[in-house]
């Protein structure tokens, strides 16, 4: 009974990494869309995109497909998703307390972006 138990969680252990891969794929793959859309000037907004969709992706790719049989790279991952979480706290933090700042910055750099998205979907 216990050995099930522990393999049906581990089963939705490796389906939830594999969704969170694919966000971090997702998140990879627009930082560098808005890099190329930027003509490859660096600056924070598509690095920090960037990276964490890099960090995401790779961390939860590595732990759901072969990471998760071992304790080395278990300890791995949960040092490196709680340094991720940490530092999603730290951005959450920085813009509520710098909201309009956040807001005129991201305006700035994202450009050919439009207005609103609901204007795809009028029919």
């Amino acid at each position: 009974m216990c050995r099930c138990l522990i393999k049906g969680c581990t089963a939705i252990n490796r389906i939830f990494n594999l969704i969170l891969s694919l966000v971090g794929l997702a998140a990879l793959s627009y930082g560098i869309f808005i890099l190329s859309k930027t003509n490859w000037i660096l600056s924070i907004f598509p690095l920090s995109v960037t990276t964490w969709g890099s960090l995401l992706f790779f961390c939860t790719l590595t732990y759901a497909t072969c990471g998760y049989k071992s304790s080395c790279c278990g300890g791995c991952y949960v040092l490196l998703m709680l340094l991720f979480f940490l530092v999603n706290a730290i951005g959450v933090i920085f813009y509520f307390t710098h909201e309009t700042e956040a807001i005129q910055y991201l305006n700035q750099t994202l450009v050919d972006v439009p207005v609103s998205v609901d204007s795809y979907f009028l029919f």
